[in-house]
């Protein structure tokens, strides 16, 4: 139809990637993980050692499971919950959080 000149959508689209800061895809699981952990009640937030060894754990549930084909069409934010459902109830912080603390 020839509306459009060549650069015109050129320029449009650098201006469109710009605006989006060249981020593309959606958010990840990891991303999804770090905002979850951000919801963890303030005295679990506040213990970085803790929290630092709750994200690792979730991301590395979050890779494991991302290789199961059977999972590749769930969402990331289902992917990210869940792992993190999994670590909190992992013996590993068992000890380091109050039972309530592991609700969901």
């Amino acid at each position: 139809q020839n509306m459009y000149k060549e650069q015109e959508i050129i320029m449009m689209e650098r201006e469109i990637l710009m605006a989006l800061q060249w981020r593309l895809n959606g958010p990840s699981p990891h991303e999804f993980i770090h905002c979850f952990t951000e919801l963890l009640p303030s005295h679990l937030r506040s213990n970085f050692n803790l929290v630092s060894k709750i994200t690792t754990a979730s991301r590395i549930q979050a890779e494991t499971a991302m290789m199961d084909y059977s999972l590749a069409l769930q969402s990331p934010s289902s992917i990210a919950c869940a792992a993190l459902v999994i670590t909190m109830q992992n013996k590993m912080t068992k000890d380091l959080l109050h039972p309530l603390d592991r609700l969901v």
